[in-house]
């Protein structure tokens, strides 16, 4: 197990090449030849997306394990936890950027975390573009292009065209609705998501987020059913556990001390909430994932599972 799980800064993950105006782009290939000293798992401080051309293996983010192949579209918001286990032939495109990218750019400087696959709860890290490849790969051309070139607006460029991708995998990842109230619907539960992403170490009742979005706690869980098939309650809890799982795998943080991080009354609480929701308690896990949390065996059988 890792003492500590790194994290990395946009110019720490190649150190050959400076990022250009807090924005990376890369040919995946090109970028796992000159990273070999790169250890994973890892976090990052800035946003990644990568894109999958060709290759096989396997995408591990926050835990879950995903199959890659062509058409494989990755999100990752800064802290998660993910490590990559690809075959030689795997390539594709990665394009890093911090959130000053579009913070000095948009009115709204937090518009970035709007998007469903940037809220870092994992719920949709991972999107399926292999029917949308004609047009996800003719606009990587073009920012990849872009970014090459010399033009003094070629950031602005970029950024339109970032914008139009995370618009397009957004509405991908809306769910149907029904008129006048599904589309509302969907917003208000991206709102308790993000509002849980804020407040999940402090707030841990359904009623509290529903009176921050000035909704009953009886509707907020409704909708949250009807969106995302689980309760409210549920929520808040599975964002709990991920941030327990996260911390559970640094081998220099003892049960006590994710406890007291995680804001628990005490660590007898804290073992029975992870054994609830878990299944096993939180020295089991940590035992578990002593010596990596992402093992290639153990995400050959997730994926089988």
């Amino acid at each position: 197990m890792l003492k500590q799980i790194p994290t990395f800064g946009i110019c720490d993950v190649d150190t050959a090449r400076f990022p250009l105006n807090d924005l990376a782009i890369y040919k995946l290939n090109n970028f796992i030849h000159n990273s070999k000293g790169l250890i994973f798992p890892h976090r990052h401080t800035f946003y990644q997306v990568l894109y999958i051309t060709e290759g096989n293996g396997a995408h591990v983010i926050d835990f879950n394990a995903y199959q890659i192949e062509r058409g494989s579209m990755f999100f990752l918001a800064p802290g998660q936890i993910h490590e990559w286990i690809f075959d030689d032939a795997t390539d594709g495109i990665i394009i890093n950027f911090s959130e000053s990218f579009f913070s000095t750019f948009l009115a709204n400087p937090h518009y970035i975390k709007d998007f469903t696959f940037f809220i870092g709860n994992g719920t949709h890290s991972f999107v399926d573009m292999g029917e949308d490849e004609l047009f996800i790969t003719d606009l990587l051309k073009n920012i990849t292009a872009e970014y090459n070139s010399t033009d003094p607006s070629r950031f602005d460029v970029i950024r339109f065209q970032l914008l139009h991708l995370f618009t397009v995998v957004n509405r991908k990842l809306s769910p149907p609705f029904e008129p006048k109230t599904g589309q509302n619907y969907i917003i208000q539960v991206r709102n308790f998501e993000k509002k849980i992403e804020q407040f999940y170490l402090t707030k841990r009742l359904p009623k509290e987020y529903a009176a921050m979005l000035f909704i009953t706690p009886n509707h907020l869980n409704a909708i949250c059913k009807h969106i995302k098939g689980v309760s409210a309650g549920r929520l808040i809890r599975d964002r709990i556990l991920l941030e327990a799982k996260r911390l559970l795998v640094n081998a220099d943080k003892n049960i006590s001390e994710i406890s007291t991080l995680l804001n628990f009354e005490n660590n007898s609480y804290f073992s029975r909430f992870f054994k609830q929701n878990e299944g096993i308690s939180p020295e089991e896990f940590k035992k578990n994932n002593k010596q990596s949390p992402f093992s290639v065996k153990s995400v050959i059988d997730s994926i089988k599972q």
